[in-house]
């Protein structure tokens, strides 16, 4: 009687296609998530910017001249770009991916209404 003892090539194979098919996916479910948190987070610092703006705005009685230095935020924060356009009666904020997000670039104006590029109302 020979018995072998161990794994054979194409078991080994098969394992290794079911370890690389299964952590792809996991992969793929990660990244999903993590651009979800990164735009939760993009949404709560666009709303802290507002409110900053709506601040010295009652202070100031406007919005011209400001810049988010001014206002102590910086330009960038994790995988967002920050943009900000004021003029004496309005501001608009907006936030912009660096990576591919179905949603796209994400803004906020002084009426509160907010905006992404594709339209998409579960994006906010």
């Amino acid at each position: 009687m020979n018995q072998q003892a161990g794994f054979n090539l194409i078991e080994l194979c098969i394992c290794m296609s079911i370890i690389i098919i299964l952590s792809g996916s996991c992969y793929y479910g990660y990244q999903q998530h993590h651009h979800l948190l990164e735009r939760k987070q993009a949404e709560l610092y666009l709303e802290d910017i507002a409110l900053s703006l709506q601040e010295h705005a009652d202070q100031n009685s406007g919005y011209a001249q400001l810049t988010l230095e001014r206002l102590g935020f910086n330009n960038t924060q994790e995988d967002y770009t920050y943009r900000l356009t004021t003029s004496t009666n309005s501001f608009m904020i907006s936030a912009e991916p660096s990576f591919q997000d179905n949603c796209g670039t994400l803004a906020l104006d002084d009426k509160d209404t907010q905006t992404s590029t594709n339209q998409n109302q579960e994006c906010w």
